[in-house]
């Protein structure tokens, strides 16, 4: 018989056998064994009759060190469900309602594991004094925890991205002393719970046989289990409604687009049209061409979308080859992908003709990359020498004042301009891979990565 949640206010309460419902196992956890294993030790530490020594062991209070707060929700409802306990959740603006006012009356007739939510409760407090509202709170809530009954025991936990979010006098024995580090799944488990959350056998053999790259995608796209479950959900009834597989490409479509379903945008004019390939096609050609034909693109489209004209998307491929290591030369790549829709118009169009929106976005992604390259990397305009790679070696503390932000903001410009020079002669060299893109866009609207790799190789010729 099913039991509904006991809700009061911000507080929800689940007794052990509705937790029973919708409940994950630990294999759909992602890394979680010494989670696990804790609520081993929680149910021997209870067969066993234990006292407050075997319970100081076990922890009274325990924090998940995990960023994904939907995530840490259900790994405690697990935890809640194998030792017995009911779960509660208290949200917080319910800690700050309850915690904030003497005496504190929070009382469970039955052993209970309690969530608090992260929030403002736990930070630290400058000024501690009798008046500070939250340094009442906060003391309410250690006092409760040092209450701890092994006759009716109730556990606290909480969860951060980072242990020092939690103030230090929560971090006491007695207290939040022991956590839990949720280390981040490979992009291979990634992909495989993505798949089981799909459905297997509706993904076809382009999602199944590429879990590192279906893996990348999701992180860098849908980097939490929220997105990735709506995501998973949109595909389900694309499949339904197309009667076909789930595709790679599908995949790829939603990353560019989102999961919003709306009517086609009206066709633009050739000519309107022609300006915006033209930009896509520098993205596309100078991903190709400075990665030596390792980036080509999983898509390029001048299809129209919620914000976007038209769209590139880098090889998921090449990315999960790189495994989150940037060097330098990939740094300078991304930059030269990015200048590369400006250069293009202004190498087809000329400096008269080039739009003033189009590559707003890409101008202020790559001054933000470049300024954090410079300021606290020790990157330099000339990394290509001796004298270059050791001239910028001093991370700046302070970047906020003048004469260092001139000086960054000249090496920003000066770095931008000389990558602008190189795409441009780039562009000119292999103007026939650009021109072909081009054409291509104008009379499909849509390449994949296969169409690239059929483009590139009858040009390899002209890689440089």
């Amino acid at each position: 018989m099913y039991q509904n949640p006991v809700q009061l206010g911000c507080i929800t309460t689940k007794t052990n056998q509705a937790l029973s419902t919708n409940l994950l196992p630990w294999s759909k956890l992602g890394n979680v064994d010494v989670v696990r294993m804790w609520s081993e030790e929680i149910i021997a530490t209870v067969k066993s009759g234990g006292n407050l020594e075997d319970w100081a062991l076990a922890g009274h209070a325990i924090t998940l060190i995990h960023e994904d707060i939907d995530d840490s929700r259900k790994i405690l409802q697990r935890v809640a469900f194998d030792i017995g306990f009911e779960f509660a959740e208290m949200c917080s603006s319910e800690i700050q309602q309850r915690f904030s006012a003497e005496p504190v009356d929070i009382k469970y007739s039955v052993p209970t594991l309690v969530y608090l939510a992260p929030g403002n409760w736990m930070k630290e407090i400058e000024d501690e004094n009798a008046d500070n509202p939250l340094s009442l709170l906060q003391a309410n809530i250690r006092g409760l925890i040092h209450k701890f009954n092994p006759k009716q025991p109730i556990i606290f936990a909480t969860s951060t991205a980072k242990f020092s979010d939690l103030a230090v006098k929560f971090r006491e024995v007695g207290l939040f002393d022991r956590r839990f580090k949720i280390i981040k799944p490979t992009l291979e488990e990634i992909a495989t719970r993505f798949i089981e959350e799909v459905g297997a056998d509706i993904c076809g053999n382009s999602v199944h046989n590429s879990l590192g790259k279906v893996g990348k995608l999701l992180e860098l796209e849908f980097d939490d289990n929220r997105r990735q479950r709506m995501i998973a959900l949109a595909l389900k009834r694309m499949a339904k409604r197309g009667n076909h597989q789930v595709t790679f490409d599908d995949l790829v479509n939603l990353a560019m687009r989102g999961s919003a379903e709306s009517d086609e945008y009206p066709t633009k004019t050739k000519e309107a049209l022609l300006k915006i390939a033209i930009h896509e096609a520098g993205h596309a050609t100078i991903a190709m061409i400075d990665s030596g034909g390792a980036n080509t693109p999983e898509y390029v489209s001048i299809i129209e979308s919620d914000g976007y004209h038209g769209m590139v998307s880098d090889s998921y491929d090449y990315h999960y080859a790189k495994n989150n290591n940037m060097t330098y030369a990939d740094f300078r790549h991304q930059i030269r992908i990015l200048l590369a829709g400006r250069v293009a118009e202004h190498l087809i169009l000329g400096s008269e003709n080039i739009s003033t929106s189009s590559a707003k976005g890409d101008l202020r992604k790559s001054t933000e990359l470049t300024h954090d390259m410079f300021s606290y990397r020790g990157i330099s305009t000339d990394m290509e020498s001796m004298e270059g790679a050791s001239a910028n070696l001093c991370a700046e503390m302070e970047t906020n004042s003048p004469s260092n932000l001139f000086r960054i903001e000249s090496a920003v410009q000066s770095f931008l301009a000389k990558q602008y020079h190189i795409v441009y002669e780039l562009l000119i060299k292999n103007r026939a891979v650009f021109d072909a893109i081009v054409n291509q866009l104008m009379e499909r609207r849509v390449l994949d990565h296969q169409d690239l790799i059929k483009i590139s190789h009858c040009s390899l010729a002209n890689f440089h």
